[in-house]
């Protein structure tokens, strides 16, 4: 999930046979130094929704966990799956931690009205609010008030799409629509409408190898006003929903690093953009650099006009360019999919924050930070993690890579 407000990625999660912390951490873009935000529960919960303690038990999370902006402010887990440590039990109880009290909340809204959760998609709408949530396999589609905390039930089991466990979703909040992509196929929801809302399967054209990936990176970018797509490598990928039509573009010669493969079973939501940076930022697992790419011309100035302007007024295509000026000691994300194999290592540093901001140079350069550090502690304080030393060890580096394009 990505905390907009605060510019920072946000990873939890673990669950099955993999991990039992519950902790959540931070990498902020603006120090470009991870932070332990909250503390493990002790002793963790075991096939449970909450530890004795009352934190919720930690799971795969998939695409289910969203940060919720103001006035909620409150990261989220809507429903949950694949528990520590059988993976065999679930739930439907919305858990929201609260940044502000830095305590765990259970009954801030109420329970999701999905099914399936285990690959289940939760996505929030910018425009409104509210949040969308598609249970996984045979289910339909849910919408969140959080101001009258009301749960829609928008279709049923019987008519709507099969949405199998490794999709990634996002919405175009122009369009009104929601947009799920993965494992061969691109599905659409129409959030205008009202009552049974049934998905909609949509064939695209363009360079549509990116569709082959599980759970890929995918979220929209409202500068472009373009869904962007990663799926691993230098390329990245842009959507234009209104034309349908995909369009990859590689890295330029002049690029030196290739940010880490991801994890088996997909991206899921370690792929976010930062509207501080106009950038994206991604991290594969906990053994692992963070990585951070940008979306521009040569010398950072949006190249508008060169193709149709986005409809819905979120901005023009752009080219290609270049964001890197420095690096920071980091450590890194979490496992997120089925199998997830997040706290295994041995990771017994933590990371130093970094001196430089990102977005200083214009060169397409890479930077790296110092050495993490060797204490063994996190930013809040010493790791405390129920399996690991300590969930996060590694570097932080910027992926910016360097090409003006010709835009057709």
């Amino acid at each position: 999930a990505f905390d907009t407000p605060r510019d920072r990625l946000l990873a939890w999660g673990g669950g099955h046979g993999g991990y039992a912390g519950n902790e959540i951490y931070a990498f902020d873009l603006g120090t470009l130094a991870w932070q332990r935000v909250s503390d493990p529960s002790d002793p963790p919960g075991v096939d449970t929704p909450y530890a004795p303690g009352g934190g919720p038990t930690s799971r795969h999370t998939y695409g289910y966990v969203q940060y919720v902006p103001p006035p909620v402010d409150r990261f989220c887990s809507f429903g949950g799956a694949g528990f520590y440590i059988t993976g065999q039990t679930g739930t439907e109880h919305v858990d929201c931690f609260d940044f502000q009290t830095q305590q765990w909340e259970t009954g801030r809204f109420a329970d999701t009205t999905a099914t399936n959760l285990i690959g289940s998609l939760a996505v929030v709408d910018p425009s409104t609010g509210h949040v969308w949530h598609h249970g996984a396999m045979q289910s339909w589609l849910n919408e969140l008030d959080p101001t009258t905390n009301t749960w829609t039930k928008h279709g049923d089991q019987y008519n709507d799409l099969y949405v199998d466990i490794y999709k990634s979703a996002d919405i175009d909040p122009g369009r009104h629509k929601l947009v799920v992509v993965g494992n061969g196929e691109v599905l659409t929801w129409d959030l205008s409408l009202t009552g049974t809302i049934i998905g909609q399967s949509l064939t695209t054209t363009g360079v549509t190898d990116i569709l082959s990936a599980a759970s890929p990176g995918f979220v929209f970018d409202p500068s472009l006003g373009r869904f962007v797509a990663w799926k691993g490598g230098t390329d990245v990928y842009t959507f234009d929903l209104g034309t349908a039509v995909w369009t990859k573009w590689p890295a330029a010669s002049t690029n030196t690093v290739t940010p880490t493969v991801p994890n088996q079973n997909g991206t899921f939501g370690r792929f976010r953009y930062s509207a501080v940076h106009d950038a994206f930022v991604v991290v594969n697992r906990t053994t692992d650099n963070v990585f951070v790419y940008k979306l521009s011309n040569d010398g950072g100035v949006v190249d508008a006009g060169t193709i149709p302007p986005y409809d819905a007024g979120a901005g023009a295509d752009a080219g290609l360019g270049v964001d890197a000026g420095s690096g920071a000691d980091a450590g890194l994300g979490v496992d997120a999919g089925p199998g997830a194999d997040a706290g295994r290592n041995d990771a017994g540093s933590a990371a130093d924050s970094g001196t430089n901001d990102a977005g200083t140079s214009a060169d397409g350069g890479w930077a790296t930070g110092a050495d993490a550090g060797a204490d063994g502690q996190s930013a809040s304080g010493t790791c405390g993690c129920h399996s690991s030393p300590c969930l996060f060890a590694g570097l932080a580096l910027l992926w910016a890579l360097h090409r003006r394009r010709a835009v057709p």
